[in-house]
């Protein structure tokens, strides 16, 4: 290895470059923390938490590294700085170690990034579920409605990538065509909007959006809560051998999805939150709520639920401090309702579902950082008791 590959080596593990990226990733982390008042979590966190590079302000487009970059470049620092150049003695055993560990948890943080899923299931006392529903991910479904003799629902989808890039300023005011070899027709959306709500028309319509049957969407701010936007769409369906048009407004919150009969065939068209498979399903036999006497606080938040597997059947109770763990995923209490529920009132329960492989690595990472802290503690205690005892002798 020449000079200059030795040079970049000592640079990458400086500790001169620790020190400006542990800074830098304080400042970001303020800045991004200081945004969420105005902007959201959701978006705070994909935009200077999960991105490489940022944007100043829309006015001043100079990029800034966001967490994501310095986090990677910091681990390399930390492989480079605590393992390539610290000699392998047996006194820096620990330190070693404790490098380790630290990469160990960046790397554990990482694939809960990329891989960990987020939802939720909302049931009412009674109802069963083998799926959840994404926090913040939509897509639009088409399939052939439910009828009799049609046990099994074969869904085609426009994915969470290909909806949110009709909804970037670059992209409003055109539209985009889906089709399938296996759809009668193809479907054109247009008029994106990531934040909407359905209004009838009154008045002069050359106004007002693009008007269907009557109702147009009224574009609305992003809301600071992910959660709460609600997608919405114009949406034609062009038959592929008679070239009929029928257009529609599609709205994420619209309770039946629309549908439309081609080829004698009923088809339903939904635009809605992305739906992920459980595996295995859960019913919510009775939620329980108590509160403390004369206040709002909760004493007992628990649901009584069934685990439904291969059709074997089994009790559980889910709590705020008891999740349900199985296969992989983890369903926690989360909230229940109608907040104002009468005495008969059947209730609802909200259970967060949260599937990450790496969910046990930050506790092992941890593990290790302690080891190797101790493990230098005790030999450098080990170290000096040696040299008093030398000394008094």
């Amino acid at each position: 290895m020449g000079n200059a590959g030795r040079a970049f080596i000592r640079f990458l593990g400086s500790n001169g470059l620790a020190t400006f990226l542990l800074i830098l990733l304080f400042l970001l982390t303020l800045l991004g923390t200081w945004e969420q008042t105005n902007t959201g979590l959701y978006e705070v966190q994909k935009k200077y938490f999960e991105s490489t590079f940022f944007p100043l302000t829309e006015e001043i487009p100079i990029p800034i590294p966001g967490v994501y970059l310095v986090l990677i470049v910091l681990s390399v620092n930390l492989m480079v700085g605590g393992v390539y150049r610290v000699k392998w003695q047996f006194s820096k055993i620990g330190v070693l170690i404790a490098h380790l560990g630290i990469a160990f948890l960046l790397i554990s943080g990482f694939f809960t990034m990329k891989l960990a899923q987020h939802g939720q299931v909302t049931l009412y006392e009674g109802e069963t579920a083998a799926e959840f529903v994404s926090h913040y991910d939509w897509e639009l479904a088409v399939y052939k409605a439910p009828g009799p003799g049609r046990a099994k629902i074969t869904e085609h989808l426009v994915s969470t990538p290909d909806l949110e890039a009709m909804g970037e300023d670059s992209f409003k005011g055109r539209s985009r065509k889906f089709t399938s070899e296996t759809l009668p027709f193809t479907l054109e959306l247009s008029d994106y909007l990531k934040n909407s709500w359905p209004k009838l028309a009154r008045g002069n319509e050359a106004e007002l959006p693009k008007v269907v049957d009557g109702v147009y969407l009224e574009e609305r701010p992003l809301d600071a809560t992910a959660e709460a936007n609600v997608r919405g769409a114009r949406l034609k369906v062009i038959e592929k051998n008679t070239g009929k048009v029928t257009e529609t407004i599609l709205w994420g919150r619209q309770r039946y999805p629309f549908t439309l009969d081609v080829d004698g065939v009923r088809y339903a068209i939904d635009l809605r939150k992305v739906r992920k498979p459980l595996p295995f399903a859960v019913r919510l036999n009775e939620f329980i709520h108590e509160r403390h006497p004369r206040t709002n606080m909760p004493k007992v938040f628990m649901s009584k639920v069934t685990k439904i597997e291969n059709d074997v059947e089994q009790g559980v109770k889910i709590s705020m401090n008891e999740p349900l763990r199985h296969k992989g995923y983890t369903l926690y209490q989360s909230s229940w309702g109608p907040p104002n529920a009468g005495p008969n009132q059947k209730l609802f329960s909200v259970f967060a579902v949260v599937k990450n492989p790496a969910d046990q690595l930050p506790m092992w990472a941890t593990l290790v950082i302690c080891i190797g802290i101790l493990w230098q503690a005790l030999y450098r205690l080990l170290h000096y008791l040696k040299a008093e005892a030398g000394r008094r002798s």
